[in-house]
């Protein structure tokens, strides 16, 4: 495999899902979020909704099925 091949191996999975993670927490911990009302949407990911929540396999799921424009991106992940 390629290391240029981008999401076929777990580790690059685990580099999504980390970000992803890491997102919801600056989302959930900072100042400037807090203050425009950013929290996670409580409206599960098409095709996920059989993992729990905030969970990697959550977040697995959600990078394997994402094929959104970043306009679009927001309404599934932040709520503003």
């Amino acid at each position: 495999m390629s290391k240029h091949q981008l999401c076929d191996s777990i580790c690059n999975w685990r580099i999504h899902y980390t970000g992803a993670k890491k997102a919801v927490e600056l989302s959930e911990n900072t100042a400037v979020f807090r203050a425009m009302g950013s929290k996670l949407t409580s409206t599960p990911f098409p095709g996920c909704e059989d993992h729990p929540p905030r969970s990697d396999a959550y977040w697995e799921c959600y990078h394997r099925h994402l094929s959104l424009t970043i306009v679009n991106l927001r309404y599934y992940v932040f709520e503003f």
